[in-house]
């Protein structure tokens, strides 16, 4: 998948077209010394810093790892910043909170790259500050009405629980009106962002005919194409969830933090009533499970 291509020698400063988009600013120019000046780690170095950081978890070590890092940040953001009309630097700054939740969550048992880890922390952080500023991916008024369902649900239960509701939580709460699979594309909506594909409004408020493509001159904003691409790959992966029992799902979704807050092995292991080594183990054979499938079908 995309996610796993992106990594820090994406990025490269100078005369790179990413580094230099959208905010010209004082701050974003100082930043980019700042970054230019800041050596590339290697993945073992980066492995290294972060097997420091937990021996001894300091600040400045965590922030280390997080400058190491920051060019993967600002490559991610200045791909939003094409696509959205949102200042560069704000979404760096969403995008280096995202790197820092990375830095705590990442395990250095797995034997993962750090870069392909935090990818989707740096991405749902973005995302997230883009869905409470504004969306980008339009959604039916149906669809709408079910995520607001959702949410109310899921804030209703995690004050009764007092813990992050579960996908099987929020079905039974809203009972036969919302399925399981609505629950989950809901939680996963609450994350997206509107299509420029989205029609603009009339006066009279239908709609006129032109889309966002229409007034925003940006030739780099995604074709239809690549659209439809995402979509189709955000279909199958949805396939693949609804292959895995609803344990191995809910521990992939919740380990991965898809939808939902991401949690740790020993919460999962609390309350399934296993070892924190058989959630890791289930976890592992869920992710196989969904990468065969994927792979089978892209």
């Amino acid at each position: 998948m995309d996610d796993e291509k992106v990594n820090n020698d994406d990025f490269e400063d100078g005369d790179d077209p990413d580094f230099a988009i959208a905010d010209d600013g004082d701050s974003f120019q100082l930043l980019r010394r700042e970054v230019s000046s800041i050596p590339k780690y290697s993945r073992e170095e980066i492995t290294q810093m972060l097997l420091d950081y937990r021996k001894d978890p300091d600040e400045e070590k965590r922030n280390r790892i997080v400058m190491a890092n920051l060019r993967l940040v600002i490559a991610i953001a200045s791909d939003y910043a094409r696509r959205t009309r949102f200042p560069l630097m704000d979404l760096i700054q969403e995008g280096s909170l995202g790197l820092m939740a990375a830095v705590e969550a990442f395990d250095t048992d797995r034997g993962n790259a750090f870069s392909t880890f935090a990818v989707p922390y740096i991405k749902n952080a973005i995302r997230r500050y883009l869905s409470e500023n504004g969306r980008m991916i339009y959604l039916p008024p149906n669809v709408q009405t079910t995520v607001r369902k959702v949410r109310q649900a899921q804030e209703a239960l995690s004050q009764t629980l007092d813990r992050e509701p579960t996908v099987e939580d929020i079905t039974a709460y809203l009972g036969p009106s919302v399925s399981q699979d609505e629950v989950l594309d809901s939680l996963m909506y609450a994350n997206d962002v509107y299509s420029f594909d989205r029609k603009k409004p009339g006066k009279d408020g239908e709609e006129d005919g032109r889309s966002e493509y229409d007034t925003v001159s940006d030739p780099s904003v995604p074709d239809p194409k690549a659209a439809a691409e995402a979509d189709e790959t955000f279909r199958i992966f949805k396939e693949a969830l609804s292959l895995l029992s609803p344990r191995e799902r809910e521990i992939y979704v919740c380990r991965n933090g898809i939808g939902t807050e991401k949690k740790t092995l020993k919460e999962l292991g609390e309350k399934y009533e296993v070892s924190v080594e058989r959630v890791r183990q289930i976890e592992g054979e869920a992710e196989k499970k969904v990468r065969a499938y994927m792979k089978s079908r892209l």
